[in-house]
């Protein structure tokens, strides 16, 4: 294998997509698209960030070995389908999120996708659709404003995540429902509008808060005070 091809090589063994990878590097997806179609290479710093993140040898990424001269071996790792942090296999729990890998009921072959349809207000909520939804900081703080306010480019719903075993959209949904409305649709396969306006497939189940996480007002916090509103200035 070339350069382009071990990076990509150790990119896929830790479950990484591009942008996650790039994100950890502090570049883009297209910097870490155009390192593994051998369009561009990145410089030393990067690379042994890289080895570090990702948990192998420099020799193996710029040379193809180990030191010892042993054929290479990259850790096998899984991937969190809710916050895509790559563990070692085996690991009973996500440390990203703190998502179950042996979920009880285990998971059957049934996926879901998970739709939102209104948001709190707070500094923080953002991050939610960084770290389940895989937006960038762009993207998610763009879809928050979207939501927020009325008129003119206002979206009422917001596919998130599809492709999702039951227990992880159960995760997802109930580490974001605190500051977000949401419902969780099955997937049947069909376009990412067809599932918009699915009907609810899962109830939601209680909400909790993941560890180092930060909220504000709360999405049903913000229901409540303009209903309240409403009703005072009824009453005027």
């Amino acid at each position: 294998m070339e350069l382009h091809e071990r990076i990509a090589f150790v990119r896929k063994s830790a479950g990484l997509t591009q942008e996650q990878l790039g994100e950890k590097l502090g570049v883009t997806r297209q910097a870490v698209s155009k390192w593994e179609s051998a369009q561009a290479t990145p410089d030393a710093a990067t690379i042994a960030r890289l080895c570090s993140e990702l948990g192998v040898s420099a020799d193996f990424v710029l040379l193809g070995k180990e030191p010892d001269g042993s054929a290479p071996t990259v850790p096998v790792t899984v991937c969190c389908p809710c916050c895509g942090k790559p563990a070692p296999q085996g690991t009973p729990a996500c440390a990203g999120c703190g998502y179950d890998y042996y979920p009880d009921p285990a998971d059957d072959d049934a996926r879901y996708a998970i739709v939102l349809t209104g948001a709190g207000y707070g500094d923080t909520l953002h991050q939610q659709l960084m770290r389940f939804g895989g937006r960038t900081e762009e993207e998610a703080r763009e879809i928050l404003n979207r939501m927020q306010t009325f008129g003119e480019g206002h979206l009422d719903r917001v596919l998130l995540r599809r492709n999702l075993p039951r227990s992880a959209a159960l995760w997802i949904a109930a580490a974001m429902r605190k500051d977000y409305g949401l419902c969780i649709v099955a997937d049947d396969g069909f376009s990412d509008e067809h599932l918009l306006d699915a009907p609810e497939a899962l109830a939601l189940p209680e909400a909790h808060k993941p560890e180092g996480a930060k909220s504000g007002i709360g999405f049903w916090g913000v229901v409540g005070a303009v209903v309240l509103g409403l009703l005072i200035a009824s009453l005027l």
